[in-house]
């Protein structure tokens, strides 16, 4: 069952996301405590890896981890930039961490996706 570690985690952080009708609705206060929720998701997620079999450390590198920051934290974070005006926060900006943390992982851990 290719999906066994990966579905339950991705099911559990679901339900703290929401849409971006949502995400535009929520106060900056609120924006910000959700972000800092999912980072904290994001790293238990990628602390949890290390130490199980392989194919549970692939599982949440190359598919709950993606999943996980693009569908929930980047959504977030982009509309608490916007808000706030913070420019250095861009898409490509966020994208490019998530490609360094994802690549750091794969090499330490010595598996590819």
């Amino acid at each position: 069952m290719k999906f066994k570690f990966a579905l339950p985690i991705i099911i559990a952080l679901s339900l703290i996301a929401c849409s971006k009708s949502e995400i535009e609705k929520k106060s900056t206060p609120e924006l910000l405590q959700e972000m800092d929720n999912l980072h904290i998701a994001i790293e238990n997620m990628l602390t949890f890896s290390n130490g199980h079999p392989v194919e549970v450390q692939k599982q949440i590198v190359c598919i709950s981890y993606p999943i996980l920051y693009k569908e929930l934290y980047m959504p977030v974070t982009l509309e608490y930039a916007k808000r706030g005006n913070f420019k250095d926060i861009t898409k490509e900006s966020l994208l490019n961490d998530f490609n360094t943390v994802q690549q750091s992982y794969l090499a330490s851990l010595q598996i590819n996706c």
